[in-house]
């Protein structure tokens, strides 16, 4: 009974034993899973979560070895991350490899346990690899999956060297535990993953910021319109430093498209600027960029053998076209010494970099061309007003050195002179950094040199490269001229005469490479023809200067000879005044005397001790023989190549000669000898001028009768020159209440070709002043004038301004007018309200005299050609106001021009010194003063052309009309 009673009482106290034990167990199971979740609560990252799970496991196991990993998502067949615990070791591993009971719980998701491994492992297929310390087994093993969800993200097992450590407890709350680590990984996960993308924001940030600044520092320099290089260069320095690249390069391309050039350059070494400053779009690497208009990127240039032979050691590269719209202006590059994989967000900032230094690029461009096109219009402005106020070649070309060296790269200037009946180049002149020099004076242009090549083909000429262009050309060679430097750019144009022939060259050149473009080209072109007129002119000038002091050496030798008795007088004047039309070396006259030629007079002096040594018999050879036997003048340019030419060792030096027969009704009476030490030195022209010197010494003696006929003939046409020139002129001056008038003419011995005329415009209550002078002199001078007073004045009466009189006059006269002949005319018109209106047409410009001696020079706008020179001529006014007091002077050229003793000229500076120190004079007593000072200043020399002077004062003398 008593056994019956206690087996319950037994069985119940088993229960609560094992209802204790579980309890306990519980207890210690939920005490390891706080001690678990705390330890890992907080930590960042798996390794740190791994080492807080050991920590925590290790009393409660009390294992050998362990090991924990979480899974790469990356690969299904490794782990991200591992911890191998080996009793007092532990090593952290990553990126390792699934092992066979490791992969088995990845693969299955169902945890595993041994009691003896060493025993059970032969079970498994494949068996699986020992773990932990080689030296021992391991025999007790137990490992769970940490799953979330159905997905395995790692795994943990725990092992010991002794068997049936672990039962199924152990593998359930180990197991409860894996669940704490996976959701622990996962939480550190998100919070790795959280911190990565935020530091990814914020370096996104950091980098856009970065990026902005950079495009506004590059904005700001775009705004500060600097020289374009500057600009590139400033742009490169901060994209470079920006991407932290090794280099970068801007190149433009050409406008036919075929090159590109290089524009700025930053990092290089002087190799790339030296070798590549250059390249053909074809064959280069940036053809896509430039014709498919996308990047280029390269991120392993070690292979490129061109890149290797210019010794540039680069691995990456990025280009990009300069692009706006649909237009590639060139290409930006940078490169790297280092491999480097290009980010898109790298190519998307250098592409918005490119078009904004694209569009500073187009802005450069647009600016540049405003300032060419305002400094060439400024510059052929002054050409053009330099042309037309100075009568000296050379003084032009340093006016247009000085006017195109504002834009140009040129080094050199030059023109050459080309007479074409001659073949020779009649001035030539450089200017090479401020050096004046001369080169071929009076010598054909070597016909293998550029000048004469431009030209024979009169068309332009340009190397950007001389001497690697050079070959394209076999028939040329280079000649140095001036310095002893060869220039690499060369561009030369035509001047091209009126009548389409050749005249001269223009020339530019620079020590550098590609200093000239077409737009260069254009311009200079129409420089030349703006030379070309001058040219000409100046030759008409100069012709009719030379004509006017051939007449006046003719006249007086004309006039000598008249009163000479003795040929030995009449020779030596012939030779002395020979030398004041035709500069020579050394001349004499030989006289025919019997059978031989006999020296009678030369020049100069010094050489007349070989006046026995000059005989030549007329039966021995000599150009001096055959002169008289031919009765006919011979020009001889160079002596070396004559068969003619008999040298004698007394005249060695002679290289060019000019030999006139001295002729009396038929006969020779000897010869006039004209030598030159240089070759080419005379002209056609020359050999007609040493003709009539030999004619006049021929009949001095014995036709002096005639002569003084000739002389009392050319009197009587002076005379009727001067009657017509008199009765041109205004009986009296008009006058006007408020305006003062003066005027006065004093011709020359030889009438000249001025005239002036003043008078009233009718209704307009305006007066008009006409100042001119007519080409040319005597009657044909005269009546020239008479014409053009006349035109002039009936077109005042039908137009009322004057540069509308001066259009249609010079139609009148440029129809009318023989060729060659021209006229240079002022014309103004002043109201009593003190209003002028100027037109000038090739006139000397008058003078406005303020009344505290102020001086201005009236100088109308536009071209001011002579009358007759052209037909359609565009003349513009030029109108001001006159204050009280103000004086305007109108005069010509032979006041400046009048010269002294010793050649010096009066000149502008005289004019206007005396003008401010006379300013308050009225104005007869005004022009009184003035040709007092000119005749002063001449002394005893022949006023050799008219002086006419008209001055009006506004706000003199009030008169009524």
């Amino acid at each position: 009974m008593t056994q019956s009673v206690s087996d319950p009482i037994a069985e119940l106290q088993r229960e609560i034993d094992a209802l204790r034990i579980d309890r306990e167990r519980d207890l210690r199971a939920l005490n390891v899973l706080r001690t678990v979740s705390i330890a890992c609560l907080g930590k960042p990252n798996a390794r740190a979560i791994f080492e807080a799970m050991h920590q925590a496991l290790l009393p409660v196991f009390r294992y050998d070895a362990a090991y924990f990993a979480v899974c790469d998502p990356g690969n299904r067949e490794t782990f991200r991350a591992a911890l191998l615990v080996d009793e007092e070791s532990v090593e952290y591993l990553e990126h390792t490899p699934y092992g066979p009971l490791t992969g088995m719980l990845v693969q299955h998701r169902q945890p595993l346990l041994f009691y003896d491994l060493l025993h059970e492992r032969t079970l498994l297929t494949p068996p699986p690899e020992r773990f932990g310390n080689q030296q021992k087994h391991s025999r007790s093993w137990m490992g769970t999956p940490l799953l979330l969800g159905y997905e395995t993200v790692g795994v943990m097992s725990i092992q010991s060297y002794r068997p049936g450590i672990y039962n199924q407890d152990h593998l359930d709350l180990l197991q409860r535990i894996g669940n704490l680590l996976a959701v622990a990984l996962e939480n550190a996960a998100l919070v790795e993953q959280q911190q990565t993308l935020s530091n990814e924001l914020t370096e996104r940030i950091a980098a856009r910021t970065r990026e902005l600044t950079m495009l506004t520092a590059l904005a700001e320099e775009l705004a500060f319109q600097r020289p374009l290089s500057e600009l590139l260069d400033r742009a490169l320095s901060l994209l470079v430093d920006h991407l932290a690249m090794s280099g970068g390069a801007v190149r433009l391309l050409s406008s036919d498209g075929a090159e590109l050039t290089l524009a700025a350059a930053y990092g290089f070494p002087p190799a790339y600027a030296d070798q590549l400053a250059r390249i053909p779009v074809a064959s280069s690497l940036m053809r896509s960029v430039i014709e498919e208009r996308r990047p280029l990127i390269i991120d392993n240039l070690a292979q490129s053998e061109h890149w290797q032979r210019l010794g540039l050691h680069y691995r990456s590269l990025i280009a990009v076209p300069l692009q706006i719209g649909d237009r590639a202006l060139g290409s930006l590059l940078l490169v790297d010494t280092r491999q480097r994989a290009i980010q898109d967000q790298e190519i998307e900032f250098v592409r918005t970099v490119g078009h904004q230094i694209a569009i500073g690029i187009k802005t450069a461009q647009l600016l540049a061309e405003r300032e060419r096109q305002v400094a060439e219009l400024s510059a052929l402005s002054d050409i053009s007003h330099a042309a037309s106020t100075t009568l000296e070649l050379r003084a032009l070309l340093r006016h247009i050195a000085r006017a195109l060296a504002r834009f140009m790269r040129a080094d050199v200037f030059s023109v050459a002179v080309y007479d074409a009946e001659r073949d020779v180049i009649s001035d030539g002149f450089s200017i090479d950094d401020g050096e004046e020099h001369s080169f071929w004076q009076f010598q054909p242009p070597p016909s293998d040199s550029l000048t004469a090549w431009v030209l024979r083909n009169q068309r332009a000429l340009r190397f950007d490269n001389l001497l690697d262009e050079i070959g394209r050309y076999p028939e040329l060679r280079l000649h140095a001229i001036g310095t002893d430097r060869m220039a690499l750019s060369w561009l030369g144009v035509p001047l091209i005469g009126r009548e389409g022939q050749p005249i001269g060259v223009l020339t530019v050149q620079a020590y550098s490479p590609c200093a000239f473009d077409d737009r260069d080209e254009r311009f200079l072109a129409a420089v030349a023809r703006q030379v070309a007129l001058h040219v000409q002119n100046v030759m008409l000038f100069a012709a009719e200067q030379e004509a006017r002091r051939t007449a006046d050496t003719l006249r007086e030798v004309a006039r000598v000879l008249s009163a000479a008795f003795s040929s030995g007088e009449v020779l030596n004047v012939i030779l002395r005044e020979l030398k004041k039309v035709i500069p020579y070396d050394s001349a004499s006259i030989m006289l025919r005397e019997g059978r031989v030629l006999r020296a009678a007079a030369v020049a100069p002096e010094h050489i007349a001790t070989r006046l026995d040594a000059m005989d030549r018999p007329l039966n021995e050879p000599g150009a001096a023989v055959w002169v008289v036997h031919h009765k006919q003048p011979l020009l001889i340019e160079d002596v070396s190549v004559s068969h003619i030419w008999a040298p004698k060792p007394q005249i060695s030096n002679i290289q060019s000669w000019i030999g006139v027969p001295l002729l009396v009704k038929g006969e020779v009476l000897g010869v006039l000898n004209i030598d030159s030490t240089q070759k080419g030195r005379f002209t056609q022209r020359d050999v007609e001028v040493a003709q009539v010197f030999a004619d006049n010494a021929a009949i001095a003696i014995e036709n002096a009768r005639l002569y003084a006929e000739s002389i009392a003939r050319r009197e009587q046409e002076l005379e009727i020159a001067r009657r017509i020139q008199s009765n041109l002129f205004p009986r009296e001056l008009p006058r006007r209440q408020g305006i003062a008038l003066a005027a006065r003419c004093l011709p020359a011995r030889e009438v000249g070709g001025d005239f002036f005329d003043c008078f009233a415009l009718g209704e307009r209550r305006s007066i008009a002043v006409m100042i001119g002078d007519a080409s040319g002199k005597s009657v044909a001078g005269a009546l020239l004038m008479a014409m053009a007073r006349s035109v002039g004045r009936a077109e005042a009466f039908d137009h009322e301004e004057p540069a509308l009189v001066l259009r249609e006059t010079n139609r009148s006269v440029a129809h009318d007018v023989p060729r060659g002949t021209f006229v240079a005319l002022c014309y103004a018109t002043i109201d009593p309200s003190g209003r002028i209106a100027v037109a000038n047409a090739g006139q000397l410009t008058p003078v406005l005299v303020h009344a505290d001696g102020a001086i201005q020079y009236l100088y109308p706008p536009g071209p001011t050609l002579p009358l007759g020179i052209q037909s359609n001529i565009g003349y513009e006014t030029l109108a001001i106001d006159l204050a009280p007091g103000d004086t305007v002077v109108f005069f010509t050229d032979g006041l400046v021009e009048a010269h002294n003793a010793t050649g010096e000229l009066f000149g502008f500076e005289r004019l206007d010194a005396l003008l401010t120190k006379e300013a308050g004079l009225p104005p007869d007593a005004l022009i009184d003063r003035i040709i007092d000072e000119v005749i002063a200043f001449m002394g005893d020399t022949v006023q050799h052309d008219d002086m006419t002077l008209v001055v009006v004062q506004f706000g003199g003398e009030r008169t009524n009309d």
